[in-house]
């Protein structure tokens, strides 16, 4: 396993914890997210996330990124980027 994809599973791991002791049920759509995130090398918005995950999960909503990542943001997982004006 390589340093950097062992480093995206450490802190796969240390977020789900943090949402597991913040009473966070952890969904494989959440997880997805999670790991999309960690192992993005730039800011993604939430449309492109959804543009990323959406063929492996055709069910997921722009509404259910926009909410896991206020959720993510309120336990202190990532924090907002104001984008544009």
């Amino acid at each position: 396993m390589s340093a950097e994809l062992e480093t995206i599973e450490h802190q796969l791991e240390d977020s789900i914890t943090s949402l597991r002791n913040n009473g966070v049920r952890i969904t494989p759509q959440r997880q997805a997210i999670l790991k999309f995130l960690i192992a993005s090398h730039t800011h993604p918005t939430a449309d492109e996330i959804y543009q990323a995950l959406s063929p492996d999960f055709p069910n997921i909503s722009v509404a259910t990124i926009y909410n896991n990542l206020r959720v993510f943001k309120d336990i202190g997982i990532v924090k907002e980027l104001p984008y544009g004006d």
